[in-house]
């Protein structure tokens, strides 16, 4: 008689492994710690063999006729269901390594070195924020260009159109790396290209020379209430006039202040990796008497290595 639920939760141990059989080759094997096992019995050229479907209770009776079934249906079509299960474990596999997050993971590291170090920071975030949830675990010869455009309008949708411009040019290098390495035939990129909103172009807000005092007045009288190392930032940029990313990573022992110095390391310019690796190109700022007296006056709020540490956090800036 065919098997039944009541039967199987009620099957009890023994001293030897035992069966119980359902209909059509199908049968529950239980083992002398508990165990329940669903078990395929077939034959292929004349061959008996095993197909395992899973344990009692996690895969109930009607899951493994069903798998059953699906195993029968291949023997009908010349299949071996062993073969045909290795080959979607294969797959399976095979399409972890090969979806778009582990394809851009292995891109990402090899074109980092040509970047400058936060350019890098910032692709990898772009694509864990704005891409892998929506399309990571495609595989990557499974996308089509509506997928792609849509993570695209997601952005869009947030009014970050630089962002999406920026995030196109990347997914056209990931998929130009995927064709090097064999696990994509073409970059769908460019077929999206003419679908993205255009860019209204337009210029940062400035003051010209005749509006400086006033800033300068607006800053003192501190209306907006900045923090006093704030305030002391902006003056320093205003002297100095240096890369917001060098005023903020600045370090104390960067600076010479008896001989009115700022050298900044090669390292932290915005320059190719060779460039970074040679101390020649270091980068040295005059410091007037003004800003090294504002200088003297920030050492008295850093305790830290940094001009401008963290609030929560004094090792990073």
């Amino acid at each position: 008689m065919a098997l039944t639920d009541a039967s199987c939760k009620n099957a009890k141990p023994k001293d030897k492994p035992y069966k119980l059989a359902d209909a059509n080759g199908l049968y529950l094997l239980v083992k002398p710690n508990g165990g329940r096992y669903w078990r395929l019995k077939y034959r292929v050229d004349g061959k008996e063999k095993l197909l395992s479907f899973g344990v009692y209770p996690e895969v109930s009776l009607l899951e493994a006729r069903g798998e059953r079934d699906k195993a029968r249906k291949l023997l009908r079509g010349d299949t071996d269901p062993t073969q045909a299960k290795r080959e979607e474990k294969r797959l399976s596999i095979l399409n972890n390594q090969n979806n778009f997050e582990a394809v851009a993971r292995e891109w990402h590291p090899i074109k980092k070195d040509s970047w400058t170090g936060q350019y890098g920071i910032n692709v990898l975030h772009r694509l864990e924020m704005d891409i892998f949830p929506v399309m990571g675990k495609r595989p990557i010869a499974d996308i089509e260009p509506p997928e792609m455009l849509d993570a695209i309008r997601q952005i869009e949708r947030r009014g970050a159109l630089d962002v999406s411009k920026r995030i196109a040019s990347v997914y056209g290098q990931i998929f130009r790396y995927g064709i090097a390495t064999g696990r994509v035939k073409c970059n769908p990129t460019p077929d999206i290209k003419d679908a993205f909103k255009p860019t209204i172009k337009g210029h940062f807000a400035t003051i010209d020379a005749d509006g400086i005092p006033a800033f300068v007045r607006a800053l003192g009288r501190n209306d907006t209430r900045l923090f006093p190392v704030t305030r002391l930032a902006i003056r320093l940029m205003m002297l100095t006039f240096v890369r917001t990313s060098n005023l903020i990573n600045a370090r104390w022992d960067e600076f010479d202040l008896e001989n009115g110095t700022w050298i900044i390391p090669a390292a932290n310019m915005k320059q190719r990796k060779a460039a970074k690796l040679n101390p020649k190109n270091s980068h040295t700022v005059p410091l007037c008497r003004q800003a090294i007296a504002l200088l003297a006056d920030l050492r008295t709020y850093s305790r830290s290595d940094l001009l401008f540490p963290g609030r929560t956090n004094h090792k990073n800036p």
